[in-house]
């Protein structure tokens, strides 16, 4: 053989291999085309299916945390009311401590001793009072 057909035979060789992983790289090309298709389909549809719940559940979200707000706010002037409360317990708590101790200090002033005494003597003064007899 001639050094011309060796070489023709090479390069058909090649021809053929070239013409070979070109038709792989088309056919990977094809597929990594269409499972790119099918991923952003099931991206489409996902979002078609998740998009309008999730949208839901954020505005149930949103209103819910302003009914928080507003229970918050109410538990937070109940709380202002309850404190005011306490202040004026307090207040008549030690009102009440100080009047009662105005009271306790009064009657242990008291002299019972000579509050017997004179008890009994407004009795005898009484009993003369009652022999005591203006008409008849």
């Amino acid at each position: 053989m001639d050094n011309n057909q060796l070489e023709n035979k090479d390069t058909a060789a090649l021809l053929r291999e070239i013409a070979a992983l070109q038709r792989q790289n088309a056919r990977i090309g094809r597929i990594a085309a269409a499972v790119g298709i099918v991923l952003a389909v099931a991206l489409l549809v996902s979002l078609i299916v998740i998009v309008p719940k999730l949208t839901g559940t954020l505005n149930q979200a949103h209103t819910t945390l302003g009914e928080l707000q507003q229970t918050i706010q109410r538990l937070n002037a109940s709380l202002d009311t309850l404190d005011g409360l306490g202040e004026n317990l307090k207040t008549f708590s030690d009102e009440s401590t100080e009047t009662l101790n105005k009271l306790l200090n009064t009657l242990n002033a008291i002299d019972l001793d000579a509050l017997t005494r004179s008890i009994q003597g407004f009795n005898s003064v009484l009993e003369g009072l009652s022999n005591f007899r203006l008409f008849g």
